[in-house]
């Protein structure tokens, strides 16, 4: 029933928004379909007793976009069925929507937004990335937004939202309704100082002992340059629960934003909040530079988040590059998965001629469990050629080492993997 809820609500959001843009001058559509195939020396991801396969995967995938009139937003979306040849796992089919639209019902004072996400994670985010150790995740959230500006430089607002959280295993389907409301004054045509508050009650589905209510207050500072942002607020959140998971304490954050160059610009975020990983998920999926959630242990638990993030973008023509790198510090408030970490990545794309392109990537992660005392480490590398045949087919091959170090035996593994495949870009 929730698995059918859950699909739905994605369909229906990203087919709205496809409706919608289809009547809009600016639309922009573009989809592709391909056919992979990956041999493994290692499909369980196993320490001992490793079975090889060979996984063929096929793919269709599209977006849409608009970006004028009152209606504008981004909905994109995947479909992808694995085969396992040789049956080491079920064949595998994995749905991914990514889809936000906002609709200015009333110019610069009414406005509605809509967004869903549906990806898949693991259950227990220290397992090998099997088959049996995914779930898929759905977040739906509905919010409007109504602006009010009762003096010159003054802005007030109040944001009413309802959001749904679909997981497909775990224990922790849950319903938020939430408001928000806030003043602002702008100080300077470059800087603007805020009050704000939200409130959000918490309804798990199954697991009602671990509803609860979030409170907070805060006050922040924005600041706008010609290259570089800085958005600053520090504040108190107070959790009121029926498990007795009553906290309350700090809650501040600094986002900053620097452009290098024309091409290169620098993220940075300090963060430090109390509050529950569905939240975090919906937060990451709106904005990558807030943390990877593949990072965060899925509970239904509230937990302080604190984080620290660091990146860097420089695309272009010939080269690209990004690199990153995240500080975690989870602390949940009743379960036993409190954890610190740190994850180090980079990409280098280079665009050997025309028509032949490569990729290097790899990204380390260290993750140390508190209770009881444990460390993980995962380590991941790979390279990846692209050799464009014709103006819509391109064919593509690459290869792969994966291995976990885990204080749990049963938990390390080593993988490597080659694959080839063909894309073919539909529409012009």
């Amino acid at each position: 029933m929730c698995f059918a809820r859950s699909r739905w609500q994605s369909a229906v959001t990203f087919c709205s928004l496809l409706a919608a843009s289809s009547t809009a001058f600016a639309l922009q559509a573009d989809g592709d379909v391909g056919i992979d195939s990956r041999y493994t020396d290692n499909a369980a991801f196993t320490p001992s007793n490793t079975k090889d396969d060979l996984i063929t995967t096929a793919s269709i995938g599209g977006s849409v976009s608009e970006d004028q009139g009152s209606l504008t937003g981004r909905a994109s979306a995947s479909l992808r069925n694995l085969y396992y040849l040789d049956n080491t796992f079920d064949d595998q089919t994995y749905l991914d929507i990514n889809a936000n639209a906002d609709w200015e019902q009333v110019s610069n004072v009414l406005r509605w937004s809509v967004s869903d996400y549906y990806n898949q994670y693991s259950i227990d985010n220290l397992a090998a990335d099997t088959p049996s150790n995914t779930e898929n995740i759905n977040a739906f959230n509905l919010a409007a937004t109504l602006t009010l500006r009762p003096a010159d430089r003054h802005m007030v607002s109040i944001t009413p939202s309802v959001s749904d959280y679909y997981y497909d295993t775990s224990s922790s389907d849950n319903q938020q309704k939430g408001i928000g409301a806030g003043w602002s004054y702008q100080f300077r045509p470059t800087i603007s100082v805020s009050l704000g508050g939200s409130y959000r009650d918490v309804s798990y589905d199954e697991d009602t002992q671990n509803d609860h209510t979030n409170t907070s207050v805060s006050v922040a500072a924005a600041v706008t340059r010609v290259r570089s942002e800085y958005r600053a607020s520090i504040g108190k959140t107070k959790v009121n629960g029926n498990a007795g998971n009553d906290t309350d304490g700090l809650n501040a954050n600094l986002d900053v934003m620097y452009r290098l160059s024309n091409r290169s610009t620098m993220n940075a975020r300090v963060s430090t909040d109390i509050t529950d990983t569905s939240a975090i998920y919906l937060g990451s999926s709106v904005d990558p530079n807030t943390g990877n959630f593949g990072n965060i242990q899925i509970s239904n638990d509230v937990l302080r988040n604190s984080v620290f993030r660091v990146s860097y973008d420089r695309p272009g023509t010939t080269v690209n590059f990004s690199g990153w790198f995240e500080l975690r510090d989870l602390d949940y408030k009743i379960t036993n998965n409190d954890r610190r970490l740190q994850e180090y990545g980079a990409r280098l794309g280079y665009q050997l001629t025309p028509r032949m392109s490569a990729s290097v990537g790899g990204s380390y992660i260290w993750t140390r469990l508190e209770n009881p005392v444990q460390t993980d480490k995962y380590y991941n590398l790979d390279g990846n050629m692209g050799y464009v045949l014709s103006r819509k087919l391109t064919a593509r091959a690459g290869v792969r080492y994966q291995s976990r170090d885990s204080a749990d035996p049963l938990q390390g593994f080593d993988e490597y993997s080659i694959s080839a495949g063909l894309g073919y870009r539909l529409g012009r």
